[in-house]
């Protein structure tokens, strides 16, 4: 019995200790490579939304200084913003300084973080991003982490647009992994 189950022994301990069911996250795997074509569409249903407003950047092992404000505040809206269910969690604190602290810690892990960034032609500031990293130690995997578009910019299909082109960095350069 899979323990999101009502009937599975993790939740019926959880209730008879007074917890409830407040979320519940779903793993999904991509099997690579995908298919140039449905790339391809996907980014040009998105284009006419973004095109002229945003530029598309690419970075690996994560983005140069000059973004690093901009999607550090970005980056700290990920908790608020995602679906929680019914937890309520704080703003993230992420600045520059740890941001360039935990690159470190990946570069030294031996993993690869790939970062795609949409960022406002007006004010140079990164207005939406997606990672992906590249494990050492699964040299056929890559894991989604985040990605979110701040929400003064939603609906332009900026999301769609940095996933499309990560996944097209993934794919040209680390053509090995096999699954996201």
């Amino acid at each position: 019995m899979p323990p999101d189950s009502d009937g599975h022994g993790y939740r019926r301990f959880a209730a008879r200790h007074g917890f409830h069911l407040s979320n519940t996250e779903i793993m999904r795997h991509l099997e690579l490579p995908v298919a140039d074509d449905l790339l391809d569409r996907h980014a040009e249903h998105a284009r006419p939304l973004w095109e002229g407003t945003y530029r598309l950047e690419t970075h690996v092992g994560g983005v140069p200084e000059h973004l690093q404000q901009s999607l550090c505040a970005v980056m700290n809206q990920l908790a608020v913003d995602a679906p929680t269910g019914d937890i309520e969690f704080e703003e993230e604190s992420l600045t520059p300084a740890r941001y360039e602290e935990h690159l470190e810690v990946f570069r030294q892990q031996g993993r690869v973080r790939l970062t795609t960034v949409a960022v406002h032609r007006s004010t140079g500031d990164v207005v939406a991003y997606t990672d992906l990293m590249l494990p050492s130690g699964a040299p056929g995997l890559a894991w989604q982490w985040g990605t979110l578009v701040h929400r003064e910019h939603r609906g332009h299909r900026l999301g769609m647009a940095v996933k499309v082109e990560n996944l097209r960095s993934l794919q040209a350069d680390h053509p090995e992994r096999r699954r996201v």
